[in-house]
Formats: C-alpha cells, structure tokens, sequence
C-alpha cells in the first residue's frame, strides 16, 4: 500500500502513512503558465491511500484529488481510498433559494466516481444524516474524542461544554463525556450569512471553565458570538474548540478579542491550532 498526497494536508498524509506502516510517495504537483495542474507520482502500487483536505482552496484541491486518482487508476492501482480530511461543499446540502445547486451532491459524484472508498472526518452532516446518504461506498469517523483528551489535560476548573447551535450537539456531547462535566447547546438563528443571533437556553457558565466546540470555525462569527454570549453570563475562561480551523479572513483575531484563551483544532486542516491529530482515527477504518 502507498499513501499519495494532495498539497493541500501532506503532514496528515505522511503521519497516516506511517500509522499504517505504508509507502509515503511524494507527488510532484506544479502549473503550467496557463493555470493547469501538473502531476506526476514517481511510484505506483495496487493499492493507494489518497489524501486530500479541501479547505482554502476547494476548486484546485479537488481537481488535484480527481487527477491524482485517474493517474493511479490508469496505472494499474485497483483499490483507491480517498481520504478527505475535511470535506467542502457539505454545507452546500439543500436549495435553499429555488435555482440554487445542491453542491455537496455534485461534489460527492465526482469524488466517488474516481474511488473504490471515501473516508472523511467528522463531515457536516446536518439535512443528509449519514454518510451513506452522500457516499454510498462512504464512511465518516469522528475527531471530537481525541480534543476531549487533549482538553482533558487542561485542568479545568468546574468545565461546562457549549455547542453554539443544534448542529453542534453530537460534538458537544463527546468532548463532555470525555471531560467528564456537564454540557448544553445555545439556539442559533442566521441573521444573514456573517451575522448571526444566540439564544442561551439553560446552560449556568458562571465562574466556570467553558468549553465551546464546533465542527467547523470557518470565518469565526458563530464561535465569537458564542464567546461573547458565555462572557456575559459570567464564564470564567473560554477555550474556543473544533476539529477543522479554516480561519478565513480575520476568525482568529475575531475569536481572540471576543474573550477566547486559546483555540485546540485537529490537523484534517492545517493550522496554527492544529495540536490535535485525527490520523488514528482515519486509520482505525482503512482495512
């Protein structure tokens, strides 16, 4: 078995070659002057691990993903896992003004159509429920456990988990069984796509340690919001938790002033946060 990476996440490529005791072949990926990707994979093998993460920069990444796997394929590979890291377009899952593509769906043809098996971790699933529903040869394995463990050694002081919305539960509820402490959810209601509106229901933070995880902090507004909200009721410190840190444009810096310690994410995206590794997690699934 080889693990052949993208270039979007070749750190998490090469620990989960090393997890799985398999070959790490570097690709060679550059552009021509016109823009097109060039590749080349100076080993083949039948059986290959392709890893790719599609954050930051969706478009070039996936075309990466689809060329590297049509390569090993025209070569011989019979057995090809892709392993998505972080998936894009999940939350693109519904029309949700009438002309507008279901781009999750359309994204996972594509990908599916140029593999034998999908793996992602910890995908958006919010309207399609199971990972079956998007990737019928597909399986979806969680990060949550293993941020548990690191906040776990953080010694906090009376620790409540905070999920900023409903979506957020399944998360919310790991990191506390693995604490061990108390957890809740906020109600959150979109305003517009930057602006959003948080509704406390029960949750007592008061001189507590709060934990506050998410599956994804994408332009950090839900997450600062949220720090914002549990400051005000009296939060103690506030550690901002997810398994992918995309931090577009100004997140960390939004999620720093609105009063958060210190932000844990896994390394599905490559980040200053990224303390956390998801490989074992990834590798526990690849038979």
């Amino acid at each position: 078995m080889i693990v052949v990476p993208g270039s979007s996440n070749r750190l998490f490529a090469y620990r989960l070659s090393k997890a799985l005791s398999a070959d790490y072949v570097e690709t060679e990926i550059s552009k021509f002057p016109d823009g097109e990707t060039h590749i080349r994979i100076p080993k083949l093998e039948k059986r290959a691990v392709v890893v790719q993460s599609l954050c930051h920069h969706p478009n070039q990444y996936l075309m990466e993903f689809v060329i590297i796997c049509d390569a090993l394929a025209g070569k011989g590979c019979d057995h090809i896992i892709g392993v998505l890291p972080y998936l894009a377009y999940a939350r693109q899952d519904s029309e949700f003004t009438p002309g507008e593509a279901v781009s999750l769906l359309g994204v996972a043809k594509v990908i599916e159509d140029f593999c034998d098996e999908v793996i992602t971790v910890d995908m958006h699933l919010h309207r399609y429920k199971k990972i079956k529903d998007v990737f019928l040869k597909g399986k979806n394995v969680s990060a949550a456990g293993l941020v548990g463990d690191c906040l776990k050694k953080k010694k906090l002081r009376n620790p409540m988990v905070i999920g900023p919305d409903e979506e957020s539960e399944q998360w919310a509820s790991q990191i506390a069984s693995k604490i061990g402490c108390e957890w809740d959810i906020f109600i959150k209601k979109r305003i517009s796509p930057e602006k959003i509106r948080l509704i406390p229901k029960k949750a007592d933070v008061k001189g507590r340690d709060v934990v506050i995880y998410d599956d994804i902090i994408s332009t950090g507004g839900t997450m600062a919001e949220t720090i914002k909200v549990v400051k005000e009721l009296g939060a103690k410190r506030v550690i901002a938790a997810c398994t992918h840190a995309i931090l577009a444009g100004t997140a960390q810096t939004k999620i720093f002033n609105a009063g958060a310690e210190s932000i844990i994410a896994t390394d599905t995206v490559p980040s200053p946060f990224s303390s956390v590794s998801a490989v074992s997690s990834v590798e526990e699934v690849i038979i």
